[in-house]
């Protein structure tokens, strides 16, 4: 009996463009998923890591005391 080659993908030369495609498909969404983490971290996570002091004390003075700056 002689050997059969079995080609079960249906074969041809478009197989590895098909591969590229899905591959390329595949960076795009890695890239879209990078950038929504991204975001995220910006928008909330930055503010809790890298945020000021929860409160700034301001001197406010008079309007008798900024007259007496100029008297």
């Amino acid at each position: 009996m002689g050997q059969v080659n079995v080609n079960p993908s249906g074969g041809g030369s478009g197989d590895g463009a098909a591969a590229a495609g899905m591959g390329m498909g595949m960076m795009v969404m890695l890239l879209i998923g990078l950038v929504v983490v991204l975001l995220v971290f910006w928008f909330l996570l930055r503010p809790l890591f890298f945020g000021g002091p929860a409160n700034v004390n301001v001197n406010v003075r008079s309007a008798a005391d900024l007259l007496n700056l100029f008297a």
